[in-house]
Parts: C-alpha cells; sequence; structure tokens
C-alpha cells in the first residue's frame, strides 16, 4: 500500500520547506526493556519497512543525555512475568525532560498502568489503569475516528494480567480488546504542541498481521504519523513490508505460491529485484527471484512468487525475503524474516470403517490403533503450546460405536482433574436442540483418583442451561502409557435414551452421516492451566445457546468413498476480456480408499473435464484443466467457475463441488498524460527591470499517478528552469513553482514569447504537453486609462490581442486582458463547452489601449455557473462594419 496522507504531507513539507521534520532529528529511539526481548525487534522492524531509520537498545542510559535528539522514542516494558517495573530516578526524570520539550513517547507493558506503582512519567500519557486483568487479550480492535481506525488483529503475545484501562481527560482509546470487552491502547495530546503519547497494555510483537491497515509496518506508520514523524528521505529506498504467504502454519505437502508486499518509499521511480529463500534446519530448499518494474515513488505491490510444497506435518521453515536496489540507501529495510510450520488446519477428519475394536483402557498402543484417522490437534495457536506433535486424537468407527484415542505427547504428569473434553452436534445443524431430543452436548473424560469419570451433559437452546446425563455406561479410561496421559472412550451409535437421558448416552446418528465436532484437552499440572490439544485448530469454544461452527467428523458406512472439491485456484479474481486462462482447482480423497475419478469444470456454458488417478486417502492434489477458458467480450460482468468431483458410489455429495466468481474487467492499459494547463505568474505585462515569481499549473490527464518534470523557458530573455513533481494522482492538478525571473532593463515595450511543457515518460498525447505565449514588458512612463481598468504603458499598443485569464483555473473572479490598437467596436464574451454565450463582459466602442475585464463566473442573469470549461472571445469590427479582429482562449470554472 502507499504511505499514509499524514506521511505524505509531512514528507512534502519536509521537501518544500526544507523543514528539519525528519532530517533534524533521527526519527526514532527503541529501549526494549523486556526481558524477553519480544516488542523491540518487531517494532525496529515495521519502523524501518516504513523508511525510518533510527537505533536499538535494551540500554537506555548512555542516551539519557541526548534523547532530544530522537523524533519518537518507543518503550517495552513486556508481560509478566519478565517484565520491568519503571522506578523514580534518572530514566524517568530523562523521559519526562524529553517530553516536555515536545516530545512523543510510545509505551507498552501489561501491568505498568494498573499493577506496578505509577512514577512521574506515567502521568503524561493520562490513563487510568483500572486493574490488574486477565490473560484474555484475543483481537484488537482499532477505533474510528482515530489514527487505528479500520485495524483489526489477532493476538498471539505473551498474555499474562493484562492491565485494563480508560482515558483520563482529552486522552482517547485508540485500541480495545473485542471479547471480553476492555480497552488496551490510549493516546494523548496535550493540545499545547508540547507532547504526545501513546500507552498500551499489550505487546506490539503479538499483534498478528493481516490485510492492510492490520499489519505492524501500518500501525508503526500510523503512530509515527500521530506524533508528526516522517521518515528519512533519499531517492533509492526500497523495503520489504511483509511477507503475507506462507504464514505461521501452512498446509502439508500442498502447493503454495509465496508472496510478500514491497514498497517503494524513496523519492525516484525504481525496478529491482526481489528474492525469496525457504530453508530448514539451515539448509535451502527453495529460492525464486521476481521483477518489480517502474514502481512509483510511495506505492507498494504484492510479489509473487513460483509454487512452493513443504513438508509434511511438523517441518518447520525459515523465509526470508529480500530487495536487490543498486544504491539502495537503507538497506536494513530490504529483508523480512519469518517461520511457518506444516500443518493440517483443515477442520475435516473422516472416521475410516474398522474391524477390530480398540480396548478402552487408557493405553493407547499395539496394533489396536494402527487402522484408524490420526491427526495432529496440538493447540498451535496458543502461545504456550504451539508445537506440532504436542496431541494426536486417532478415530474410527464401525456400526455400532465411534471410537476416539487421544495422546497428549507433552503431558508427563497425570494430574487430578485432567481432562479430555469434547462436543457434538449429531445432525449437524450447527445449533443446539429444543429439548429432550436429539440428545446433544459435551461429554467429559475426567481423571480422578477413586476412579475415572465420564459426564455428558445435554445442551438445548431452549433453555439456556446444561442438562446433566447419567454417562456411566459409556467405555471409556485415563490412562499414562508410556509415560504421558492417553485417554480412550466408546461412543454408541443410534441408541435412544428416554426423556431424562437413561442410563447411556449415544450419537443420534449412524455411519455414513457427519457430525459436528469440537475437541480440546486440560492439563491441570501446568500454571497457568494449559489446553494442550484443541481441534479444529482456528474454532471458538462452543457456546451455551449458540454452538460456533464445529469441526465435521464423516462416519464411515463401508467402502466409504468420498471426493471433493476443495477450492478453485484458478483463473484468478479478476480476468481481462477476450484473454485466455487455465482453470484449476485443488481435490482431495476424504473416503477410505484410493479413488480414481473425474474431475468437470464449468464456467456459463465452457466445459472441460480431467482425470484424477489413484489419489489416496486423506491427500489432496492441485489438477489443471487442459483447455483454456476464453473471457467474453463482456466488461463488468461476473462468472462463476464450479469444479465438482465425480467419484464412484460417492457417500456425501454436498463437497463435491467448489465455485468461486471472477469479475470480467475491460483491462484499460495505463494512459500517461501529463499537461499545462495555465500560467499563475508572472502577469501577462510586466515591467522592465522587475523581477516576478514563475508559476504554472499543471494536470494529469491519465489514469496513473505520475512524477514528472516541467520545463519554463523565455528564450529572448536566456531564462530556462526545471521543476519535478512527484506522485501526482490521475485527474489530479498542482501548481509548480520556478526560479524568479528578472525583466530585462532593454529592449522596452518587447513582447518575450514564453513555453511550459510537461515531460511525461512514454506520454500518450503530446498535443497538450505545452502551453505557450507571450509576456509584454514595459517601462512605466505613460498612463492611458481604459474604461474597464488601464495599463500603465510606454506607448499606444501596434497590435490586436487577447491575453490568458489569470488566474486560471479560478473560483471566484478571474481578470481578462486584451489591447486595441486603434478606435473599434469591441464584444467580449464567454461561451459554454458546447458553444453558447453565457456572458458579454464587453459590447462598445473602445478606444486604442490596454484594457482588463474581471468575469465573476456568473451568466448574464446573475447564476453561478458550474464548474467546467469555458471559451471567452474578443472581436473588433472597422467602422464599415467588417469584423476585422477575432482571437479565443479557453478558461476552467472550479469551484471549491
Amino acid at each position: 500500500m502507499s504511505m499514509s496522507k499524514s506521511s505524505l504531507v509531512l514528507l512534502v513539507l519536509a521537501v518544500l520547506l526544507g523543514s528539519g521534520i525528519a532530517s533534524a532529528q533521527t526519527d526514532f529511539l527503541i529501549w526494549d526493556a523486556d526481558l524477553n526481548a519480544n516488542s523491540g525487534p518487531a517494532i525496529e522492524t515495521a519502523l524501518t519497512s516504513k523508511g525510518f531509520q533510527g537505533i536499538y537498545t535494551t540500554d537506555i542510559n548512555p542516551y539519557l543525555g541526548s534523547l532530544t535528539d530522537y523524533c519518537a522514542i518507543f518503550i517495552c516494558l513486556g508481560v509478566y512475568d519478565l517484565n520491568y517495573a519503571l522506578s523514580p530516578g534518572a530514566i524517568v526524570t530523562a523521559l519526562t525532560s524529553y517530553l516536555d520539550n515536545n516530545g512523543k513517547i510510545y509505551m507498552e507493558g501489561g501491568d505498568t498502568w494498573a499493577y506496578d506503582t505509577p512514577t512521574a512519567l506515567h502521568a503524561y500519557f493520562n490513563i487510568n489503569g483500572l486493574e490488574d486483568g486477565f490473560g484474555d487479550v484475543g483481537t484488537v480492535l482499532g477505533q474510528g475516528g482515530t489514527f487505528t481506525a479500520g485495524m483489526s488483529f489477532n493476538y498471539s503475545g505473551d498474555n499474562e494480567y493484562i492491565d485494563r484501562l480508560d482515558p483520563i481527560a482529552t486522552a482517547v482509546v485508540v485500541f480495545a480488546n473485542q471479547t471480553p470487552a476492555y480497552n488496551n491502547g490510549i493516546a494523548y495530546d496535550d493540545g499545547g504542541g508540547s507532547y504526545k503519547t501513546v500507552g498500551a497494555s499489550f505487546e506490539f510483537s503479538g499483534l498478528d498481521d493481516a490485510t492492510p491497515p492490520s499489519t505492524k509496518a501500518d500501525l508503526a506508520d500510523s503512530i509515527m504519523s500521530f506524533f508528526g514523524c516522517a521518515p528519512t528521505l533519499c531517492d533509492s529506498n526500497v523495503s520489504v513490508v511483509s511477507i503475507n504467504n506462507p504464514g505461521t502454519w501452512v498446509a502439508p505437502n500442498s502447493p503454495t505460491a509465496p508472496q510478500a508486499t514491497v514498497q517503494n518509499i524513496g523519492l525516484m521511480t525504481v525496478s529491482f529485484d526481489v528474492t525469496c529463500v525457504i530453508d530448514t534446519a539451515g539448509s535451502p530448499v527453495y529460492t525464486n527471484t521476481q521483477s518489480v518494474v517502474d514502481l512509483p515513488s510511495g506505492n507498494s505491490q504484492a510479489v509473487n512468487f513460483a509454487n512452493w510444497t513443504p513438508g509434511g506435518v511438523g517441518t518447520c521453515y525459515d523465509v526470508t525475503v529480500y530487495t536487490q536496489l543498486v544504491d539502495d540507501c537503507q538497506p536494513e529495510n530490504d529483508t523480512a524474516f519469518g517461520n511457518t510450520c506444516a500443518f493440517d488446519t483443515s477442520w475435516t477428519i473422516v472416521s475410516p470403517l474398522t474391524t477390530n475394536p480398540p480396548t478402552m483402557d487408557g493405553n493407547i498402543g499395539g496394533a489396536e490403533w494402527a487402522d484408524a484417522a490420526q491427526r495432529d490437534v496440538s493447540n498451535i495457536l496458543d502461545n504456550t503450546m504451539s508445537n506440532p506433535g504436542s496431541a494426536y486424537l486417532y478415530v474410527k468407527n464401525d456400526s455400532n460405536n465411534v471410537y476416539f484415542g487421544l495422546d497428549i505427547i507433552i503431558d508427563n504428569t497425570l494430574d487430578e482433574w485432567d481432562a479430555f473434553i469434547s462436543f457434538f452436534d449429531d445432525n449437524n445443524d450447527g445449533a443446539w436442540p429444543v429439548w429432550p431430543f436429539p440428545l446433544e452436548g459435551q461429554l467429559y473424560v475426567e481423571q480422578h483418583a477413586a476412579g475415572d469419570s465420564i459426564k455428558f451433559f445435554a445442551w438445548n437452546s431452549d433453555s439456556g442451561v446444561q442438562t446433566f446425563c447419567d454417562a456411566g455406561a459409556l467405555q471409556g479410561a485415563v490412562g499414562f502409557g508410556s509415560g504421558r496421559v492417553q485417554y480412550e472412550i466408546a461412543l454408541p451409535l443410534l441408541a435412544i435414551p428416554d426423556t431424562f437421558c437413561g442410563d447411556y448416552v449415544s450419537l443420534q446418528c449412524g455411519p455414513c452421516d457427519t457430525v459436528g465436532f469440537w475437541l480440546t484437552a486440560i492439563d491441570l499440572g501446568t500454571s497457568p492451566t494449559s489446553y494442550p490439544a484443541w481441534w479444529p485448530p482456528t474454532a471458538d469454544y462452543p457456546g451455551m445457546l449458540d454452538p460456533p461452527r464445529m469441526g465435521q467428523l464423516i462416519l464411515s458406512c463401508g467402502a466409504i468413498h468420498d471426493g471433493g472439491a476443495t477450492s478453485v485456484t484458478a483463473p484468478p479474481d479478476t480476468v481481462c476480456i477476450d484473454s485466455s486462462y487455465q482453470v484449476c482447482a485443488m481435490v482431495e480423497n476424504f473416503g477410505a480408499f484410493s479413488e480414481t475419478f473425474d474431475a468437470v469444470a464449468t464456467i456459463n456454458g465452457w466445459t472441460d473435464t480431467v482425470q484424477v488417478v489413484d489419489l489416496a486417502p486423506g491427500s489432496s492434489v492441485e489438477i489443471c484443466f487442459a483447455n483454456y477458458w476464453t473471457v467474453p467480450s463482456f466488461a463488468d460482468t461476473s462468472y462463476t467457475v464450479t469444479i465438482c468431483t465425480e467419484v464412484t458410489d460417492d457417500n456425501n455429495s454436498a463437497n463435491d463441488c467448489a465455485s468461486k466468481s471472477v469479475y470480467a474487467d475491460s483491462c484499460i492499459p495505463a494512459v500517461h498524460d501529463g499537461a499545462v494547463i495555465s500560467k499563475q505568474f508572472p502577469p501577462d505585462t510586466v515591467m522592465t527591470d522587475s523581477t516576478y515569481q514563475v508559476e504554472v499549473m499543471v494536470v494529469n490527464f491519465g489514469n496513473v499517478s505520475e512524477t514528472f518534470t516541467v520545463d519554463f523557458n523565455i528564450p529572448a530573455a536566456i531564462y530556462a528552469e526545471t521543476e519535478s513533481v512527484f506522485n501526482l494522482g490521475a485527474g489530479a492538478t498542482t501548481s509548480v513553482s520556478f526560479a524568479n525571473w528578472t525583466v530585462p532593463t532593454t529592449p522596452d515595450s518587447f513582447w518575450y514569447a514564453w513555453s511550459a511543457c510537461t515531460q511525461v515518460t512514454d506520454d500518450n498525447n503530446s498535443a497538450n504537453d505545452c502551453l505557450m505565449d507571450s509576456i509584454f514588458a514595459w517601462t512605466d512612463t505613460t498612463t492611458i486609462p481604459g474604461v474597464e481598468e488601464g495599463w500603465r504603458v510606454a506607448a499606444i499598443p501596434t497590435i490586436f490581442a487577447l491575453g490568458q485569464s489569470n488566474p486560471n483555473p479560478f473560483d471566484r473572479t478571474t481578470a481578462i486582458r486584451y489591447q486595441i490598437p486603434t478606435p473599434r467596436h469591441v464584444t467580449l464574451r464567454v461561451y459554454d463547452i458546447v458553444g453558447k454565450r453565457v456572458r458579454t463582459l464587453v459590447d462598445r466602442e473602445k478606444g486604442a489601449g490596454y484594457y482588463t475585464a474581471v468575469w465573476d463566473g456568473r451568466d448574464d442573469g446573475g447564476e453561478e455557473l458550474s464548474s467546467g470549461v469555458y471559451f471567452y472571445c474578443l472581436k473588433a469590427w472597422a467602422g464599415s462594419g467588417k469584423e476585422e479582429f477575432t482571437a479565443t482562449r479557453k478558461l476552467v470554472v472550479m469551484k471549491k
């Protein structure tokens, strides 16, 4: 994405005014007092990716005497129990003095606002620490009307005793936790230009990047914009803003296209290469380089690399993306790093058919689970249990029971109340039933010294309460085989309980059905209590009245056959008319046996078929169709791409097809067209031996932003100047100022021809590049008054002439100058774009002389005219009534 509007404004001011916004101070100082050093490096990476330059340190003491050298200071105090507590002393004194001298500070800490003893520095933040809080930061939301508007982050940082905050006086909330709702970010501007602060109780590093503006780089840029700090400027400077794909987790053994976003934060349009390197255990497994061509200043671009196929579950990789730009002035922001691990995050488990029921003794071992579906259900999204391989689920079924085995690899102590908790939505309708039937809800298998306990609670949408059911007849156990906690349970199918649950519970479904399923495991042996297993990995804990989306457990019914299309991967979301595209999709075998089947693609009458051969159970593959689809010649049209599998005897037709909508665009190529539309200064008549400002108005008639130069030449006066215009948006206008022009002393009463021209690369319309006219220079010796306004001139004019209106474009009034060499009847009229006369300014006899007529933008009836292009025409007639002179010029009305 491009730089924020506020950053660009500061950047332009720094260039035009020569101010020290970025150059008088170093952009930032980061003091990372957190013993974990979590946020400091993340803030540094985010700031440098936006072109800011500064210093990172874990010891602020050497800098206490020079804090005013930095536009902004970032302080990271950390989260319990490795946090740093501020106390009165030299550090706090120096920081408060810095704020008193127009300083800006961002400070974060989990305990610093409510639990720790406040210092004099805290008072500057206008934050009321309400309470010590809990470990419950979830989704962090930016606030409308502030510099965080539109931002939303999932939080995965340290999460213990996070302080809850409220603003004091004129401070404003800039971040709030979604559920439970409380404030965790406050900004304050003292309003007198003295200082600004931002305080947060979460860790900056814990904010997970999403789509802009919800990225750490965008947040860092917004904080600096709020502080009034602009990045250091240089011609050539590109950065890697983010690695978009792969994320923290990537599907195992499935091709994916790495992607990164780069940004040109220099002043010049540049071309450069971007390289992605992926390695595991220090050995590179993938390298790909792509080129970025002519990226304008301030713009960003997503770079898509060639497909990469990760390995199996649990294989982890380091991802590095770096730019290669000649003469890059800030190499420290050229590289971004990421980590990813292969993990199956899909929400479907296929339970295979078994003829080998396991023994329910709490011991998962031997051959009794060899024919079960195995799924890694490690709680990868909980940062305390982030490693794959921490917990495995085993599941299989016969016609009478579903069998579950849960092996908690990392739980090496069997504690009282350790539990396997699962939820079942028997008919998979996404809702709890009305009491009493069917029975759906929550199943516990708990460890107790007095004996394992199995409990079932029926959840009902009409009552909103749990109804306890006697589950004592169920077979299940908790064990400690191989030195780790293991659970086993057999859940019956199709048994009908009585009104009060009866002596047992069961799943109200049978083989071949799909059941809503959710699970977790509780380990009471950790502090705080941990949840080493969680599936689906991104599902919320089920609610009492309105269960969230659960995973899908597909029960086998004999030789289960189930193939399906999971996603359409090509063509892209936007296509060009009259162009051809390959059609591709991901298909998966959800069944129990290898399958050979056809997949059929259809797009509004176009169809093609491809055969998938011997796809193993649980495997997926990307398929591409041989015939390309040609987009019809109808722009602004949406088409539906549908891919369906045709598996013989498919037991589950609900997942056979996948679809996506694509939009057909005319794909109009980029148009480059810059033009000079008016001269603002100097006026059309000037005095010799005098100095005048030189300024023209230019417009971008193209459809892309442009950076270009503008030339102004007065050949007879040996005046030639060039200035640059940066990032002028499509359809936008701007004024361009040149060096002042001193009119030569001689000759007197002389017409100086001038020209102003834009120099736009690949300009598609050179006809409007230049504007040319003349300026009349005279000596102030004689005044010849006219009826409207006489010009002070040296002599009576010798020719007819009509000058360009000034200003042009105009809002309220504009002046039109003209000259008459001999007495004549003169008319000066204004016409609209279709040639209709809208105003008569002059219609009378005029003596020889120089005149100015003023138009106020109204028609002859006194009504204001709308913005647009108009023409004005001067005519003069001889005494015989014959038209002797006519001239027409263009002007623009631009109402504010």
